[in-house]
Protein backbone atom coordinates (compact mmCIF):
# COMPACT_ATOMS: atom_id res chain seq x y z
CA UNK A 1 0.00 0.00 0.00
CA UNK A 2 1.41 3.41 -0.98
CA UNK A 3 1.94 6.25 1.47
CA UNK A 4 -1.04 8.08 -0.04
CA UNK A 5 -3.33 5.06 0.24
CA UNK A 6 -2.24 4.57 3.85
CA UNK A 7 -2.75 8.26 4.63
CA UNK A 8 -6.26 8.40 3.21
CA UNK A 9 -7.30 5.10 4.81
CA UNK A 10 -6.05 6.03 8.28
CA UNK A 11 -7.31 9.63 8.55
CA UNK A 12 -10.99 10.34 8.98
CA UNK A 13 -10.56 14.09 9.34
CA UNK A 14 -9.61 16.53 6.54
CA UNK A 15 -5.99 16.34 5.41
CA UNK A 16 -3.87 19.42 4.74
CA UNK A 17 -1.89 18.79 1.54
CA UNK A 18 -0.41 22.07 0.30
CA UNK A 19 0.91 22.74 -3.16
CA UNK A 20 4.16 24.62 -3.67
CA UNK A 21 6.40 25.25 -6.68
CA UNK A 22 9.86 23.77 -6.12
CA UNK A 23 12.55 26.44 -6.05
CA UNK A 24 10.20 29.34 -5.27
CA UNK A 25 11.27 31.96 -4.40
CA UNK A 26 14.70 30.35 -3.91
CA UNK A 27 15.87 26.81 -3.25
CA UNK A 28 16.65 27.59 0.40
CA UNK A 29 13.43 29.53 1.03
CA UNK A 30 11.42 26.75 -0.60
CA UNK A 31 12.87 24.16 1.77
CA UNK A 32 12.00 26.39 4.72
CA UNK A 33 8.41 26.90 3.50
CA UNK A 34 7.96 23.14 3.08
CA UNK A 35 9.38 22.58 6.57
CA UNK A 36 6.93 25.17 7.91
CA UNK A 37 4.05 23.43 6.11
CA UNK A 38 4.90 20.11 7.72
CA UNK A 39 5.51 21.59 11.15
CA UNK A 40 2.16 23.39 10.72
CA UNK A 41 0.29 20.13 10.17
CA UNK A 42 0.64 19.16 6.51
CA UNK A 43 0.16 15.42 6.14
CA UNK A 44 1.27 15.24 2.49
CA UNK A 45 2.86 17.50 -0.12
CA UNK A 46 2.11 18.28 -3.73
CA UNK A 47 5.16 19.90 -5.29
CA UNK A 48 5.37 21.44 -8.73
CA UNK A 49 8.30 21.25 -11.09
CA UNK A 50 8.30 24.53 -12.99
CA UNK A 51 7.38 24.49 -16.66
CA UNK A 52 7.56 27.32 -19.20
CA UNK A 53 3.93 27.04 -20.39
CA UNK A 54 1.83 25.88 -17.41
CA UNK A 55 -1.53 26.10 -19.17
CA UNK A 56 -3.42 24.29 -16.41
CA UNK A 57 -2.33 26.74 -13.73
CA UNK A 58 -3.71 30.14 -12.87
CA UNK A 59 -1.81 33.44 -13.07
CA UNK A 60 -0.23 33.27 -9.60
CA UNK A 61 1.26 29.82 -10.19
CA UNK A 62 2.27 30.79 -13.72
CA UNK A 63 4.15 33.78 -12.32
CA UNK A 64 5.86 31.66 -9.64
CA UNK A 65 6.96 29.10 -12.22
CA UNK A 66 8.23 31.84 -14.50
CA UNK A 67 10.29 33.35 -11.67
CA UNK A 68 11.74 29.95 -10.80
CA UNK A 69 12.77 29.31 -14.40
CA UNK A 70 14.17 32.83 -14.84
CA UNK A 71 16.35 32.28 -11.76
CA UNK A 72 18.05 29.39 -13.58
CA UNK A 73 16.45 26.68 -11.44
CA UNK A 74 16.38 23.44 -13.43
CA UNK A 75 14.73 20.04 -13.21
CA UNK A 76 18.04 18.75 -11.81
CA UNK A 77 17.79 21.42 -9.10
CA UNK A 78 14.25 20.20 -8.39
CA UNK A 79 15.57 16.65 -7.97
CA UNK A 80 18.25 17.89 -5.56
CA UNK A 81 15.64 19.79 -3.55
CA UNK A 82 13.39 16.72 -3.51
CA UNK A 83 16.30 14.67 -2.15
CA UNK A 84 16.75 17.19 0.67
CA UNK A 85 13.01 17.17 1.42
CA UNK A 86 12.89 13.37 1.47
CA UNK A 87 15.95 13.19 3.72
CA UNK A 88 14.40 15.65 6.16
CA UNK A 89 10.92 14.08 5.98
CA UNK A 90 11.33 10.37 5.18
CA UNK A 91 7.71 9.31 5.69
CA UNK A 92 5.53 12.13 4.33
CA UNK A 93 3.71 11.35 1.06
CA UNK A 94 5.03 13.50 -1.79
CA UNK A 95 3.30 14.02 -5.12
CA UNK A 96 4.83 15.81 -8.09
CA UNK A 97 2.74 17.94 -10.42
CA UNK A 98 4.30 18.93 -13.72
CA UNK A 99 3.82 18.77 -17.47
CA UNK A 100 4.67 16.09 -20.03
CA UNK A 101 7.44 18.08 -21.71
CA UNK A 102 9.36 18.07 -18.42
CA UNK A 103 9.53 14.29 -18.66
CA UNK A 104 10.15 14.27 -22.41
CA UNK A 105 13.15 16.59 -22.01
CA UNK A 106 15.10 14.02 -20.00
CA UNK A 107 13.29 10.89 -21.10
CA UNK A 108 10.08 9.50 -19.67
CA UNK A 109 11.64 6.39 -18.16
CA UNK A 110 14.61 8.36 -16.84
CA UNK A 111 12.21 10.74 -15.08
CA UNK A 112 10.24 7.91 -13.45
CA UNK A 113 13.44 6.14 -12.46
CA UNK A 114 14.67 9.34 -10.80
CA UNK A 115 11.39 9.78 -8.90
CA UNK A 116 11.70 6.19 -7.70
CA UNK A 117 15.29 6.77 -6.56
CA UNK A 118 14.13 9.86 -4.67
CA UNK A 119 11.34 7.84 -3.01
CA UNK A 120 8.64 10.10 -4.47
CA UNK A 121 5.17 8.66 -4.12
CA UNK A 122 3.01 10.04 -6.92
CA UNK A 123 2.94 11.94 -10.20
CA UNK A 124 0.26 14.07 -11.84
CA UNK A 125 0.81 15.37 -15.37
CA UNK A 126 -1.51 18.33 -15.81
CA UNK A 127 -1.51 18.26 -19.61
CA UNK A 128 -1.86 14.54 -20.31
CA UNK A 129 -5.44 13.41 -20.91
CA UNK A 130 -6.41 10.08 -19.37
CA UNK A 131 -6.78 8.28 -22.68
CA UNK A 132 -3.30 9.40 -23.80
CA UNK A 133 -1.58 8.47 -20.55
CA UNK A 134 -1.01 4.74 -21.08
CA UNK A 135 2.80 4.99 -21.59
CA UNK A 136 3.11 7.12 -18.45
CA UNK A 137 0.89 4.75 -16.48
CA UNK A 138 3.12 1.84 -17.48
CA UNK A 139 6.26 3.56 -16.20
CA UNK A 140 4.45 4.64 -13.04
CA UNK A 141 3.55 1.02 -12.37
CA UNK A 142 7.05 -0.21 -13.24
CA UNK A 143 8.67 2.27 -10.85
CA UNK A 144 6.05 2.00 -8.08
CA UNK A 145 4.82 5.58 -8.45
CA UNK A 146 1.14 6.37 -7.89
CA UNK A 147 -0.48 7.59 -11.11
CA UNK A 148 -2.75 10.50 -10.16
CA UNK A 149 -5.71 11.19 -12.42
CA UNK A 150 -7.24 14.62 -12.87
CA UNK A 151 -11.05 14.85 -12.68
CA UNK A 152 -12.96 17.98 -13.65
CA UNK A 153 -16.61 18.90 -13.07
CA UNK A 154 -17.26 18.02 -16.72
CA UNK A 155 -15.59 14.59 -16.59
CA UNK A 156 -18.12 11.97 -17.78
CA UNK A 157 -19.03 9.16 -15.39
CA UNK A 158 -17.61 6.55 -17.77
CA UNK A 159 -14.24 8.34 -17.68
CA UNK A 160 -14.38 8.56 -13.88
CA UNK A 161 -14.86 4.80 -13.78
CA UNK A 162 -11.71 4.31 -15.89
CA UNK A 163 -9.82 6.71 -13.61
CA UNK A 164 -10.84 4.65 -10.60
CA UNK A 165 -9.29 1.60 -12.25
CA UNK A 166 -6.02 3.07 -13.58
CA UNK A 167 -5.30 5.79 -11.03
CA UNK A 168 -3.74 5.23 -7.65
CA UNK A 169 -2.88 7.15 -4.51
CA UNK A 170 -5.55 9.79 -4.91
CA UNK A 171 -7.57 11.56 -7.58
CA UNK A 172 -6.99 15.27 -8.14
CA UNK A 173 -10.45 16.79 -8.25
CA UNK A 174 -10.77 20.20 -9.88
CA UNK A 175 -13.56 22.11 -8.15
CA UNK A 176 -14.54 24.30 -11.11
CA UNK A 177 -14.07 24.63 -14.85
CA UNK A 178 -11.11 26.76 -15.88
CA UNK A 179 -7.82 27.47 -14.13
Amino acid sequence: MSRFETLFKTHTSPIFMPFFVLGYPTKEACLQVITDFIEGGAKALELGIAFSDPIADGPILQEAQSEVLQSGFTTQDAFELLAAIRQRFPTIPISILTYAQTLEAIGIECFFKKLHQLDIDALLLADVPLFESTPYQAFAKQYDIDWVCLAAPSTPNATLEVMAKVGSGYTYVVSRNGV
